[in-house]
């Protein structure tokens, strides 16, 4: 339904506004012509062969511009030049010139009130054979709208100027011109033209800039007309009808913009109200009237197109195969995207910057990304020259597209009502900060009504933010605004990164000022999104410091719960990760157990939470989650680690300390393994018929190889069991008979292996000894917490104890919102 509504309002659009040309042709008499060209004199008219080699002389061969380049190629332009600087046009020529570029003004479609000039280019000389292949022309003057081209009467042939635009072409100053007549042609100088080859004599011309100084008085109003009424109900009907956007679960809601492509190009120099060129200026005026009347702001702005398209139909069979390559192999030598066949468009995407306002404004603040469903034009970007072209093709099962980027502009507007939100959606820093400034001026109701509005994209807008300075704003807003449902819709989407030292006295206020439940349920919702485990866990050192410092009678009762969430759910994926643990597969599994044992137990001792830390210490060495012993060594180093003894010994980690010692002792006191015992008993988890076989297999100390006869299904699930657990068992399969054979062979790696696991295990077993006067005193009990020093406000204590006026969070008045 939105596609329909675009529709109709470029329909209406395009139906603004008479037609004007691109490019316009006027002959001016030559009587008045006074031409004087330095080094060669006075250049007679009509211009003889004889003269022409004399201006040759004098002249250089002229270049042409690629981006910031200036190139000399003869395939490209092939003529010659002479300098501004050089040549003086004097006569009543000037004033003539200036008659007839009224007239080619009106017809252009420019207003009759701008203020224009023209300013002398350069003077050209094509001889037989010389052309300027199609190109588009360089702005090189401030304001600079259109190109001039005076061609000089003279007797040759050939030499056309071929102009095209949105899909239609001129061909202009074609017959040679006659011997008392200058050829005038004006043509905008985003529109791509050429020279034909001059056939033969000379053709000799001067180029102008026609330059508009307008300012936007000379905007000329195009009335109120049915065509602006009908563009008006369309614009409005596309601002009021809800779009559904693909891959959103949320509710469809009506666009934020209307974003107008516009005909004809311009460059950031050129881009104004007061400068518009051809058809844009009569709709852009139409739309300014709708912007109006629906209390719409507007805006111009460049925008950089993407679009990628499915090139080049696939023919199959002998000839037409033998001559899609030829065509291809051609087209890569020429490296011209141009010659590509575009059938469908895939994807097209929209970048907008450089804002121009009416009143000078730039940079609304709004979003650089426009949708589809914002997006309309007269005229295709296909029609266009892309700046950039890419082929890919034919890859197997994707490829044969090219993509195409595009230099346009655009007229984009939106409701003022929803200014806040368009902007918001692009900065959501901007709209927090704007929110605080109504709070603060006591503009409580437009406050809430602007957090309300947030809700529909926040969750998608909120991480686009990485300034850390963002969650604490958010955090006082949902405090300041007390609507618990809408603070709770805030937040969510900040989640679990969002607590830092400098988010957790606010985070603190507003976990105070909706109650313990709510914070559950705030802090339960983080916990549950994917990857979120993890920060959550990262967080609670902090939080549980500021919680244990906090005067709010709930603080520990939350910390407590918290913790024991965070503990049951460590436990349980040490339950589910436990097989895989001692295989290489399981590096990441060992790596993050251990690093977020080391963030339970700080944050379980900055809560002082003794009971917890108990039930968890349990878990880490009971039989059903425990951890290996030589991780459990990680652990403890890690915690050891920058602390001295007695901080580290009330962390209470003497039981572990105890039991990975004896799990060390134990494993090292097993006998070695006898020289021919293959056995091995590995923590398979599945238990089909397959693996119970594998298992029998593993575990008899006397067979080392096996031949099993099986289905490629089978072979399939045992190779996966054997690499899953990193068995030292070598697998292949013998493709003969049926079913094939699974040939098992248990390898040597299992005696060296476990020689050098048993000479790790005796390394970490000494560490432990070293290092148990950090764990456990001389009298064999665990050190009480450390005593926090009040010596120095805001620094750490003698054992890096956090500073006391993060313990104080939550006792502290809570100043104006803003502050």
């Amino acid at each position: 339904m939105g596609s329909t509504i675009l529709e109709e309002v470029s329909a209406a659009i395009g139906a603004v506004g008479g037609k004007s040309a691109f490019a316009v042709e006027e002959r001016a008499s030559a009587d008045d012509l006074e031409l004087r060209v330095r080094g060669v004199g006075r250049v007679r008219l009509p211009v003889n062969d004889s003269v022409a080699e004399k201006l040759i002389a004098a002249a250089r061969p002229a270049p042409f511009g690629v981006r910031d380049e200036t190139r000399y190629d003869e395939r490209v332009r092939s003529t010659w030049e002479i300098a501004a600087d050089r040549i003086t046009v004097g006569g009543g020529f000037e004033r003539l010139l200036a008659g007839k570029l009224d007239t080619m003004r009106r017809r252009l479609g420019l207003p009759r009130d701008g203020v224009s000039r023209l300013i002398l280019d350069k003077l050209l000389v094509y001889g037989p054979g010389q052309f300027f292949a199609p190109h588009q022309d360089s702005e090189r003057a401030e304001g600079m709208l259109a190109t001039l081209v005076a061609v000089l009467p003279s007797r040759h042939t050939g030499g056309a100027i071929v102009v095209r635009h949105g899909g239609q072409r001129r061909v202009l100053a074609a017959d040679g011109g006659e011997p008392d007549d200058v050829d005038l042609v004006a043509f905008y100088a985003d529109c791509r033209h050429e020279v034909e080859p001059v056939k033969s004599g000379y053709r000799v011309a001067l180029t102008y800039h026609l330059v508009d100084d307008g300012t936007d008085k000379a905007w000329a109003a195009v009335g109120r007309t049915s065509a602006v009424d009908r563009l008006a109900e369309s614009v409005r009907a596309h601002l009021a009808t809800p779009a559904r956007r693909p891959y959103r679960k949320e509710d469809a809601e009506p666009p934020d913009r209307l974003v107008y492509l516009l005909d004809h190009e311009y460059t950031q120099r050129g881009l104004a109200f007061a400068r518009l060129k051809g058809e844009d200026r009569p709709r852009v005026s139409a739309l300014l009237q709708v912007a109006e009347r629906l209390d719409c702001e507007a805006y111009l702005a460049l925008a950089e197109i993407h679009e990628t398209w499915n090139c080049e139909e696939d023919e199959w069979g002998g000839y037409h195969r033998y001559e899609r390559h030829r065509r291809l192999e051609a087209r890569a030598r020429n490296r011209n995207p141009e010659e590509y066949d575009l059938l469908d468009l895939c994807v097209s995407e929209v970048t907008l910057g450089h804002w121009v306002g009416r009143d000078g404004a730039a940079d609304p603040g709004v979003p650089a990304y426009a949708g589809d469903d914002e997006i309309c034009s007269t005229r295709p970007s296909v029609e266009m020259k892309p700046f950039r072209s890419e082929h890919e093709g034919y890859m197997g099962n994707y490829g044969n597209t090219v993509d195409r980027w595009y230099h346009r502009a655009a007229l984009v507007l939106w409701p003022r009502s929803r200014a806040f939100v368009v902007r918001a959606k692009a900065s959501p820093a901007w709209a927090a900060g704007e929110i605080m400034r109504l709070l603060a001026t006591g503009n409580h109701a437009e406050a809430e009504k602007n957090a309300r509005s947030l809700l529909p994209f926040w969750r998608h807008a909120r991480a686009a933010v990485k300034t850390p300075s963002f969650p604490p704003k958010v955090f006082r807003i949902a405090a300041a605004l007390g609507d618990a449902d809408l603070a709770r819709a805030l937040l969510i989407p900040l989640g679990a990164p969002s607590i830092t030292a400098a988010s957790v006295r606010p985070l603190l206020v507003v976990a105070e000022r909706f109650g313990l439940a709510w914070s559950r349920e705030l802090f339960a919702s983080w916990a549950d999104e994917r990857g979120a485990r993890s920060s959550c866990l990262v967080a609670l050192p902090v939080l549980c410091r500021a919680l244990a410092a906090s005067a709010w009678p709930d603080a520990r009762p939350l910390g407590v719960a918290l913790l024991d969430e965070e503990t049951a759910a460590y436990r349980d994926r040490c339950i589910a990760d436990r097989s895989v643990l001692a295989t290489r597969h399981g590096a990441d599994a060992r790596a993050a157990l251990v690093r977020d044992a080391m963030t339970l137990i700080e944050a379980l001792a900055a809560l002082e939470n003794q009971q917890g830390r108990e039930r968890f210490l349990g878990a880490l060495t009971g039989p059903e989650a425990a951890l290996p012993a030589a991780m459990l060594v990680e652990v403890l180093e890690g915690c050891r680690r920058h602390r001295v003894p007695r901080e580290v010994r009330s962390l209470g980690l003497a039981p572990l300390h105890e039991h990975a010692t004896q799990s060390l002792r134990a494993s090292l006191e097993r006998p070695v393994r006898a020289a021919d015992d293959w056995s091995l008993a590995p923590p398979l988890d599945c238990t089909c018929a397959l693996c119970a076989r594998l298992l029998t297999f593993l575990r008899d100390r006397n067979a080392r190889d096996r031949a099993w006869p099986l289905a490629k299904e089978g072979r399939q699930h045992i190779h996966g069991i054997i690499e899953r657990f990193d068995l030292p068992v070598a697998h292949d399969t013998v493709r003969k008979g049926s079913p094939f054979t699974l040939m098992l062979e248990k390898q040597a790696i299992l005696f060296s292996g476990e020689a050098a696991e048993r000479k790790r295990e005796a390394s970490l077993l000494a560490a432990l000894e070293r290092w148990r006067p950090s764990y456990i005193d001389a009298a064999g009990k665990i050190s009480p917490p450390p005593r926090r020093s009040r010596k120095k406000k805001g620094k750490q204590d003698e054992v890096g104890d956090a500073p006391d006026d993060a313990r104080r969070i939550g006792a502290r008045p809570i100043g104006p919102i803003g502050a």
